[in-house]
């Protein structure tokens, strides 16, 4: 599960049923093709690697989610 507040500038995932885990960078993005690409790193240093397809979401989200990629950003955390 990703959660992107472009409110606020935070990005969280989950995994399954995990709760959330804030984000403190995008290390990586990439839109190739229409399939979007991020890797994102959290807290506990660990880098998550999503690949997300246009069919895998409704097409009003991945619109949104393409949008955010393109022109949003998170607040980096200090470590």
């Amino acid at each position: 599960m990703l959660h992107w507040d472009l409110n606020a500038g935070l990005i969280s995932v989950a995994k399954n049923s995990e709760p959330l885990e804030e984000c403190i960078a995008i290390e990586q993005l990439y839109l190739v093709f229409g399939v979007l690409y991020i890797q994102l790193k959290r807290v506990d240093k660990v880098s998550v690697h999503l690949l997300i397809f246009p069919d895998s979401v409704n097409a009003e989200s991945y619109r949104r989610l393409r949008v955010a990629a393109r022109w949003a950003s998170i607040v980096i955390k200090s470590e």
